[in-house]
């Protein structure tokens, strides 16, 4: 499926603008919206704990992990094992949980969802694509 880049102005960026690979996914047992950044740069995929909590997931249930950002700075969290409707194609990956995140997203990054789905980005064109990567 294609996509359209977000705009997003941000004073602090020369150009005071961006276009970022945002996507609308659904997690949880309730289907739950979420907003999340496609970031091939992060490892792992974080959640925001209070829409996790909205999704039906209790963080502290997970397994107790630490995450660095850039910054270096340690993020304490919880991993669990979330189902995500993306593009209404159903999958489960592993997401970190976590209250300490400083980024305005949600991140969907390398494990789980880079290794389902091939996504080929094109700022060029301000569009991505995602496709579910074919099981042999």
């Amino acid at each position: 499926m294609k996509h359209k880049y977000t705009y997003i102005e941000d004073e602090t960026l020369p150009g005071r603008f961006v276009y970022l690979p945002i996507i609308d996914v659904n997690i949880g047992e309730h289907r739950s919206p979420v907003r999340c950044l496609i970031d091939s740069g992060s490892p792992v995929s974080i959640i925001h704990s209070p829409l996790a909590v909205v999704a039906g997931f209790i963080p502290i249930e997970g397994k107790k992990s630490f995450v660095s950002g850039i910054g270096g700075k340690r993020i304490k969290g919880y991993y669990h094992q979330i189902p995500f409707w993306i593009d209404t194609i159903p999958i489960t990956i592993p997401v970190f949980i976590t209250a300490d995140v400083t980024t305005p997203y949600n991140i969907l990054g390398q494990t789980g969802f880079f290794q389902k789905f091939t996504i080929t980005f094109r700022l060029s064109k301000l569009e991505f694509e995602i496709q579910p990567v074919k099981q042999i």
